[in-house]
């Protein structure tokens, strides 16, 4: 009777998963998103945010910890499974079984609590000529090295908690009280995120942003920022990277504003280099000493964090991005000084992040 009713649960649960993953496949229908976004998403972050936002630390850092031992474990055991398969071949089946439940049921988290926002609308279109030459290029880097030179130095008084207010406000005060709650706390995985290449991340499964805190604090507002998008539900990383940097622009504080006008120049100038490297270092020669010394303390600490791990992490983070959608992958970061440009020379029209 017990195997029947396990049985039966199990074929139930099976269903169920079944008709949650044939569903993921309709949401690109606005009307269908649009129900996900005001009825799912919004009011899960909400939640997760009010419930996470208390606790110091990255509970995401630990949920992704232990799913990385259980899956160690499971290898471990299927390698084993597999060198004894005659006498192992029923507790083969059942862990093959169980693999590909658990792993079902990981995806429909992961796709119904925020993966579902890669079907989303773009938060802005440009609706004039969206070409791309370098001349455009050039004036963008011009433009943000002057805005460089103005502004004073990046204020490295300011604290995480700080920042984290100041660009919480900056999205509160541009989108009122339809944003969830935001918060980007320190990794626990520290500076060893930069081994394979990454900053800061949004963990899908609890809501919480994280980044790596002994980042040089001039890039702080920007990638907070960045992580804030992925909060409200922005999910394409080209997006968020223009979502950051009109936030931090428009937050109206010095601070912030440089590190969005660094970031960008970042972007802006590699793509220059890549066309013209003597133009792009001949632009960079024009930046006061100042910036110049955030640079270089920028691109030391890059450089002390190589790994031969770091470009296997980017080729599967690559993959994941395409498998979602991102065509260009992680080429989709740089689609920033592209909507920047445009959208300043559009008189920065309002951008459109709910329906």
């Amino acid at each position: 009777m017990n195997i029947f009713f396990r049985s039966k649960w199990r074929t139930a649960l099976l269903i169920l998963l079944a008709l949650l993953l044939l569903l993921s496949f309709f949401f690109k229908n606005s009307t269908i998103f649009s129900i996900y976004e005001r009825y799912c998403f919004l009011p899960y972050q909400q939640l997760r945010s009010w419930i996470l936002n208390v606790i110091p630390f990255s509970v995401g850092d630990i949920l992704y910890s232990l799913l990385f031992l259980v899956l160690l474990f499971t290898i471990i055991r299927l390698i084993s499974y597999l060198l004894q398969w005659k006498r192992k071949k029923r507790q083969l089946r059942d862990l093959l079984l169980r693999s590909v439940v658990s792993l079902s049921v990981v995806y429909l988290l992961y796709f119904y609590s925020w993966g579902a926002n890669y079907a989303r609308h773009k938060i802005w279109q440009p609706t004039t000529d969206t070409a791309w030459s370098i001349d455009q290029l050039a004036a963008l880097n011009d433009t943000l090295i002057s805005s460089l030179n103005i502004l004073p130095d990046y204020d490295h008084s300011l604290g995480l908690q700080e920042t984290n207010t100041l660009v919480k406000h900056a999205y509160e005060n541009y989108w009122g009280n339809r944003v969830p709650e935001l918060k980007v706390k320190p990794s626990l995985f520290g500076s060893s995120m930069y081994y394979i290449g990454i900053q800061g991340y949004y963990n899908p499964l609890t809501g919480e942003a994280q980044f790596a805190k002994s980042l040089p604090v001039f890039m702080w507002g920007f990638v907070l920022a960045h992580e804030m998008a992925h909060q409200t539900g922005v999910a394409a990383e080209g997006e968020a990277n223009f979502m950051a940097y009109v936030m931090c622009v428009k937050s109206g504080h010095q601070s912030l504003k440089y590190s969005a006008y660094f970031n960008l120049l970042l972007y802006a100038n590699r793509e220059l280099s890549r066309k013209d490297s003597l133009m792009a270092a001949q632009k960079l020669d024009l930046l006061r000493p100042e910036v110049r010394k955030d640079m270089a303390e920028l691109e030391e600490m890059r450089g002390k964090y190589k790994s031969v791990f770091k470009g296997t992490a980017l080729a599967i983070y690559n993959w994941m991005l395409q498998s979602q959608g991102q065509k260009k992958g992680l080429k989709s970061y740089s689609d920033i000084s592209r909507l920047v440009y445009l959208w300043e020379n559009a008189q920065e029209p309002q951008i459109s992040l709910y329906y």
